[in-house]
């Protein structure tokens, strides 16, 4: 081999070796910049000292409680309403029985009052 050619190869070497090297670079700035995106994603999803650990997560979990307590809530309401309705179905059908039988009452007597 000649010089010219050791020349060239090495000139080869070196430019690919500098392409390893750029490329490497932009792998570590790459990878640092993902490093950062992932923990500011970590800091919203849990929290942080400055917000007291109520990040994302504890917003949700917060939402799921009154949400069961609402249906819970609802549950009893709608316990009581049945009651209430049967209640006043009762009073209803008392009412119109009373109603009923006066009304019976009245005619079926009218003519003993007046004689």
């Amino acid at each position: 081999m000649s010089s010219v050619e050791i020349s060239d190869q090495l000139r080869r070497v070196n430019d690919r070796l500098d392409s390893v090297n750029q490329h490497l670079t932009n792998l570590k700035e790459n990878d640092s910049n993902h490093t950062e995106g992932i923990k500011s994603l970590f800091v919203a999803l849990k929290g942080n000292d400055l917000n007291g650990g109520k990040g994302f997560i504890f917003a949700v979990s917060k939402l799921v409680e009154k949400m069961e307590e609402t249906e819970m809530k609802m549950l009893l309401i709608e316990h009581e309403l049945g009651a209430y309705k049967w209640t006043v179905k009762g009073l209803a059908v008392s009412f119109i029985s009373g109603i009923t039988g006066f009304m019976f009452w009245f005619f079926t007597n009218a003519g003993k009052i007046h004689n």
